[in-house]
């Protein structure tokens, strides 16, 4: 009587079989571990750089519509200082020149209102003038003391020392006193028109790890900011292209992730290095003020 044989695996070629597939299935989780790690790195590295890149723009908008070039400045939360820039040994990637020394904040006179059309007859010993700062039914400026009003026709720069009248929509002419006379007789004529821009203190600085802006960098109003961005690991990112301080100003600002590190993606941290060029046109406001 004949009896039928039936095949099966040895358990040799079950061991050899099950060996080869926990090797590709090992190799297949490997790479897969490994591609999800640089792929979030390079999310993370790119996060950062448009977080940087975003403040940077910001910051290159606000200088280049400035009224003066920057002033270095030391911040600390409660105290501001300016210093002079001194050289150092570090020299820019970007343009092969030695930059000064660094600082963790800078001001600038940031154009605040105008032209606005001077509403009242003046002297050349007018210490009081008055502007009409509503010209199309809205206030979009309101002096204050320590402001400056330049008059382009007669390259007058003067401080704001007094406000006499607030302008509103219902009355849009503000007078104040100023520092020092301005010494030109002007007419208030429909043909004989005089215009003045007006600007306020701005600032940025970098203080716990916040790049912080300072709309009105005066007197108590200094501590005033908004956050730009968190996550600044560059104490000092601001320099000046040698120590003129007509020249070009450097930004090394690094930005560091911490949502991504957090979750053990390395990487996420950029340094974007620029620079940002002086104005073309002679700056309105000295920088000595």
């Amino acid at each position: 009587m004949k009896t039928k044989s039936q095949s099966a695996f040895t358990l040799v070629e079950l061991i050899m079989t099950t060996a080869a597939f926990s090797t590709l299935g090992i190799a297949l989780l490997s790479f897969g571990w490994t591609s999800s790690r640089l792929i979030a790195k390079n999310l993370a590295t790119n996060h950062s750089h448009e977080g940087v890149m975003s403040a940077e723009q910001r910051m290159m908008a606000a200088i280049h519509a400035s009224g003066s070039p920057v002033k270095l400045q030391t911040c600390t939360g409660s105290t501001y200082t300016d210093f002079l820039a001194g050289t150092s040994g570090d020299t820019d990637p970007l343009t092969g020149l030695k930059i000064s020394n660094r600082a963790n904040g800078i001001r600038f006179w940031r154009t605040a209102g105008g032209p606005f059309q001077l509403t009242a007859n003046t002297t050349p010993s007018s210490t009081t003038l008055t502007f009409n700062f509503a010209p199309n039914g809205v206030v979009t400026y309101v002096p204050q003391i320590g402001d400056k009003v330049w008059v382009p026709l007669v390259d007058a720069k003067l401080t704001i020392t007094a406000i006499n009248a607030t302008p509103t929509s219902g009355s849009p002419n503000g007078r104040f006193t100023v520092s020092t006379p301005l010494g030109f007789t002007f007419g208030n004529t429909s043909t004989n028109i005089t215009t003045g821009y007006f600007f306020r203190q701005a600032a940025y600085s970098v203080q716990n790890n916040e790049l912080r802006f300072h709309p009105n960098f005066t007197g108590g109003a200094k501590n005033t900011y908004s956050i730009v961005r968190t996550g600044i690991t560059s104490p000092k990112p601001f320099a000046l292209i040698g120590t003129d301080p007509s020249l070009d100003m450097r930004i090394s600002l690094e930005f560091y992730d911490s949502k991504w590190t957090a979750r053990r993606f390395l990487g996420g941290a950029t340094t974007l290095q620029s620079v940002i060029s002086v104005r073309t046109q002679p700056a309105p406001v000295d920088l000595t003020e």
